[in-house]
C-alpha cells in the first residue's frame, strides 16, 4: 500500500465517484481506477461495490480499510509538520 493509493482510495470513498475523486486528487480518471484496483488485488479483496445510478459504496472491508488509510494519511501529514516545523526552528548545523 502506498500513500497515494490511499488517498486516492479515501478520495472515492468520500466523493463516491471516481470521476470526483480523480479531480479532487489532480488525477486522471484512468489512473484511480487503475490504483483502487492494484489496492483491491494487494488487498486481496473488492473494496467497493459500483452500483449504476448511485456510484460507488464502499464494501464492509473497505469501511474498515477506509478507517485505517485516514488514520495513516493523518499521522503522515503529522510527522511531516512536525519535521518541516523542527527543521525550520533549527539551526542549520544541528540539522
Amino acid at each position: 500500500m502506498e500513500f497515494k493509493q490511499l488517498e486516492m482510495f479515501v478520495a472515492v470513498a468520500e466523493e463516491r465517484s471516481v470521476i470526483r475523486a480523480a479531480e479532487r486528487v489532480l488525477r486522471t480518471q484512468p489512473a484511480v481506477s487503475m490504483a483502487l484496483a492494484r489496492l483491491e488485488e494487494e488487498v486481496g479483496t473488492r473494496l467497493f461495490h459500483r452500483i449504476r445510478g448511485r456510484g460507488i459504496e464502499l464494501t464492509s472491508i473497505g469501511e474498515e480499510l477506509c478507517r485505517y488509510a485516514k488514520k495513516m494519511l493523518a499521522l503522515r501529514d503529522e510527522a511531516q509538520d512536525v519535521v518541516t516545523r523542527r527543521v525550520a526552528c533549527a539551526p542549520a548545523e544541528s540539522i
